[in-house]
C-alpha cells in the first residue's frame, strides 16, 4: 500500500451550505446541509489595493487596500434523482409567490423588508481532509473555510444527450472564516445515486417554442417505443444576477459588522434569463420571416422543461410565457461528416424563472405587468 502524501484531491473535500433570507452571518456548521453530486469547486479571491506614487523613486513603498475584497465561488454538480436543486423556488400556481423577486425566493434588496426578509444568501462550507483515510468523514485532520452570506450570481443547467444534467452555480462573498468549530458528520460511505439524464425529460409535460418543435421533431418515423423522436442535442438554461451597492461612507460592510454584509445591495433588473436549444437540423428555418411580425417572432413564447426526478417527483424549469427568439446559429455540416446543427436562443426580460422539485407540475399564469 502506498504511503499517504498528505495531499488534498477530489475525494478529500466536501461542500455544505446554508440557505436563508435573513441577515444572519454566524450560523454554525452543524446547521449546514451536505451538497451532493459535486464535480468541481473553484474559489477566486480578489484583494484589490492601490499604491501611492512616490515621485523621484522607482520603488513604491506605500499602498492602501481598496474598499472591499471579494471571493468568487463556482460549483459544478450532477443532479441525483430525489435530490433538490441548489436553488428552489417557493413553488405554487401563484405568479407572485413563485417569482424570483418574491421575498421567499431571491428577493430584491439586502435591507430587511417589513416581514424581516432580505436577499437570499448562503453560507458555503468547504471541508478538506487528506489522503490518510478512505472516507473524508474518517479524517482526523479535517479543516474548513466558510464563505459567509454569499449571493447567487449565476445558475445554469446543461441538459445534453451525452451525459447527466449539470448544474453550475456561481456565488460571491466578502467574508471567509477559517476552521469554524463543529464540523458535522459527513456521509459514511461513498456516494451512489442515479443521476438525472436527458432520457428523463418528460416531453408530455415539457413546453417548447413552436419553431423548435417544427425544426427538431421528426415526422418519419415520429416515434420509437411509444416516445416521440426529437433531433435535440442539448438544452441550456442560464440565469445571471447583477447587483448594485449604495455607498456607505466610513463603513466596510463585512469588516465592521458581519450581520449586514449585503445591507445596501439590491438586484439590477431585469435579471438576465436565457435559454437555448441545439439540435440536428431537419428543416431550413423560414428565412423569409426574419424581421417580419409573424407568430415565429412574437414575444410570447412559452418554455417549460420538466424532468422525472424519481419517487413520483418532477424537476421543473419554468421560464414563463414571455420568451422571445433573439439568435439563430447554424454550424457543422463539414466535410468530415458532421451534421448541420441549429441553435435557437431565447431571452426573457420579465425576470421569470421558476426552479423546483415537486410532486405536481403547476400552471403558472399572469397577464399583469409589474
Amino acid at each position: 500500500m502506498s504511503q499517504p502524501q498528505k495531499r488534498i484531491f477530489y475525494a478529500c473535500q466536501a461542500v455544505l451550505f446554508i440557505s436563508r433570507n435573513t441577515q444572519t452571518s454566524n450560523s454554525p456548521l452543524s446547521e449546514a446541509s451536505y451538497l451532493t453530486g459535486v464535480q468541481s469547486v473553484g474559489v477566486d479571491g480578489d484583494f484589490p489595493s492601490t499604491t501611492f506614487p512616490d515621485f523621484g523613486r522607482f520603488q513604491r513603498k506605500n499602498k492602501f487596500e481598496n474598499r472591499q475584497k471579494e471571493f468568487s465561488i463556482n460549483i459544478d454538480r450532477v443532479l441525483a434523482k430525489g435530490q433538490d436543486t441548489f436553488y428552489n423556488s417557493n413553488y405554487s400556481s401563484s405568479y407572485t409567490t413563485t417569482h424570483l423577486l418574491h421575498e421567499d425566493n431571491i428577493g430584491c434588496q439586502g435591507e430587511l423588508n417589513n416581514n424581516g426578509k432580505c436577499l437570499r444568501n448562503y453560507d458555503i462550507f468547504l471541508v478538506y481532509g487528506d489522503d490518510e483515510n478512505s472516507l473524508l468523514n474518517d479524517s482526523t485532520t479535517k479543516k474548513n473555510v466558510v464563505y459567509r452570506n454569499c449571493l447567487l450570481t449565476s445558475l445554469s443547467y446543461n441538459i445534453s444527450v451525452d451525459g447527466s444534467i449539470i448544474e453550475s452555480i456561481g456565488l460571491i462573498s466578502r467574508k471567509a472564516d477559517y476552521n469554524a468549530a463543529g464540523v458535522p458528520s459527513l456521509p459514511a460511505s461513498p456516494q451512489s445515486a442515479e443521476t438525472v439524464r436527458r432520457q428523463d425529460i418528460d416531453m408530455a409535460s415539457t413546453i417548447l417554442p413552436e419553431e423548435a418543435l417544427a425544426i427538431f421533431k421528426t415526422d418519419e418515423p415520429d416515434s420509437l417505443n411509444n416516445k416521440d423522436i426529437y433531433g435535440l442535442q442539448s438544452i441550456n438554461i442560464d440565469m445571471s444576477i447583477d447587483y448594485t451597492e449604495l455607498n456607505d461612507i466610513g463603513i466596510w460592510r463585512g469588516y465592521d459588522d458581519g450581520d449586514d454584509i449585503n445591507k445596501w445591495r439590491f438586484v439590477n433588473l431585469p435579471i438576465n434569463i436565457s435559454s437555448s436549444f441545439t439540435g440536428v437540423s431537419r428543416s431550413l428555418y423560414p428565412r423569409e420571416d426574419i424581421g417580419v411580425d409573424t407568430p415565429e417572432f412574437e414575444k410570447n413564447k412559452s418554455i417549460k422543461i420538466v424532468s422525472l426526478a424519481g419517487n413520483s417527483n418532477y424537476y421543473i424549469w419554468d421560464l414563463g410565457r414571455r420568451n422571445y427568439l433573439n439568435n439563430i446559429n447554424v454550424s457543422g455540416g463539414d466535410a468530415d461528416g458532421g451534421n448541420v446543427e441549429l441553435t435557437l436562443s431565447y431571452q426573457n426580460d420579465y425576470s421569470e424563472l421558476v426552479i423546483a422539485r415537486a410532486e405536481t407540475v403547476q400552471d403558472i399564469t399572469s397577464n399583469a405587468i409589474y
